[in-house]
């Protein structure tokens, strides 16, 4: 198995976990391609996955907890609510650095 092949299962392993970590919250995920990220995140089920991607590339089956929103995140209403909450981004290229 190649370096990145480790890396990729690596990446969506630990999205997998971090799901776990949560309980009966809403996550986002934004730049969702072909939908893969969204999907980890869906492991755990009591939580929402909201993910959002300027282009429509879905390529998985999607989850009961998981809705697709072609559309810019940024420019959503939805972060109308959380303006005075501190909004922490979660990369894949910061967590492929830490591999």
């Amino acid at each position: 198995m190649t370096l990145f092949c480790c890396l990729v299962h690596n990446y969506y392993a630990f999205l997998s976990n971090v799901s776990k970590l949560f309980n009966k919250v809403t996550l986002y995920d934004i730049g969702s391609y072909t939908g893969t990220s969204a999907v980890a995140l869906a492991t755990n089920p009591n939580n929402n996955i909201i993910s959002y991607d300027i282009g429509n590339f879905i390529r998985v089956n999607t989850p009961n907890n998981v809705s697709f929103i072609i559309g810019d995140f940024f420019q959503d209403q939805i972060l109308q609510p959380i303006t005075n909450h501190k909004l922490h981004l979660l990369t894949r290229e910061i967590l492929l650095e830490l591999f």
